[in-house]
């Protein structure tokens, strides 16, 4: 009898890489000067819409490549990008095994807790016009999808709900993005 089941594949880094012309970056660490900022403000900020805080933007563990649950690519001129993947430990997915970092100050994975570098509010800003703009496409990709079944498609529309009321709320943004960064704001004009 025929089997079926869900699966999901990931591009090597180097072939997406290439598909946008860049090359991946292979490094340790890298310096947040050396990051495309816009691009950086967009994956931190996706990493806070699906409650994820299993990751970083600018290292790994020592003798892997940065960056933990994500790569870098870039194109030699311009400031490297990092591509997000592994999200098992998101609030969005919820394993039944999924725990916060213990440093952190929650007690849930579906509790949000913004965990990206400072930047000039300007990023952050532009990266929320962005998720503005496709809203209506993210929550349909969950509000349509026959592989969820109603309950779990009915917990993910509000989560990502809560995400939009959270950036389309000033006081928050500057509350729960702005003033939680870690570091100092860099003035870096790059990104």
């Amino acid at each position: 009898q025929p089997r079926s089941s869900t699966n999901f594949l990931i591009e090597d880094a180097g072939a997406m890489a290439a598909r946008y012309g860049m090359r991946r970056v292979q490094a340790e660490k890298v310096a947040r000067g050396d990051m495309d900022l816009a691009q950086t403000a967009l994956v931190e900020l996706f990493q806070l819409m699906i409650g994820n805080n299993d990751y970083s933007t600018l290292s790994s563990l020592p003798g892997n490549p940065c960056c933990h649950n994500g790569r870098l690519i870039g194109d030699g001129e311009s400031g490297y990008i990092p591509v997000p993947y592994d999200f098992d430990s998101s609030g969005l997915v919820n394993a039944s095994y999924a725990n916060p970092p213990e440093h952190l100050p929650i007690r849930r994975v579906t509790q949000r807790y913004f965990t990206g570098w400072c930047k000039q509010p300007r990023h952050y800003r532009a990266a929320i016009e962005r998720f503005n703009a496709r809203r209506a496409q993210a929550l349909a990709l969950f509000a349509e999808s026959a592989l969820l079944d109603k309950r779990y498609r009915k917990r993910t529309l509000a989560f990502i709900e809560s995400f939009y009321e959270l950036i389309n709320d000033e006081r928050q943004v500057q509350k729960k993005i702005i003033d939680r960064c870690r570091g100092e704001v860099i003035a870096y004009t790059q990104g």
